[in-house]
């Protein structure tokens, strides 16, 4: 770092001070871009993760959608999934209940 130069005289140390904040201005830019940059590269990251909540978790706000939903997939467990090998009898179900719980019911925002 540079040392800090030798004040004599009020001149001195408004020159030093408006030194200091025209760094300080200069650092809080970088740090701005910087911290920008970090998350454009987080944002696939995230992504990912928010698509992982929905397979793992179902949406709730919408109980009737729910209800079709068990139905819709029941049926295709009795129809399409029983040819199936036996984890992804038990996967399909799960996963495709909760993404069509947060894809169905993904036409109607909170606000």
């Amino acid at each position: 770092m540079n040392s800090s130069p030798v004040i004599n005289n009020y001149e001195d140390l408004q020159r030093e001070k408006k030194r200091l904040e025209a760094q300080l201005f200069r650092q809080k830019e970088q740090l701005s871009k910087n911290i920008g940059k970090i998350k454009g590269d987080l944002e696939p990251g995230l992504s990912f993760i928010k698509l992982l909540g929905k397979l793992t978790s179902r949406n709730p706000d919408n109980k009737v959608l729910n209800t079709v939903v068990d139905y819709a997939v029941g049926l295709l467990q009795r129809t399409v999934f029983k040819r199936f090998s036996w984890p992804l009898k038990l996967i399909l179900p799960f996963v495709s209940k909760n993404l069509a719980s947060h894809l169905l019911g993904s036409g109607k925002e909170k606000k």
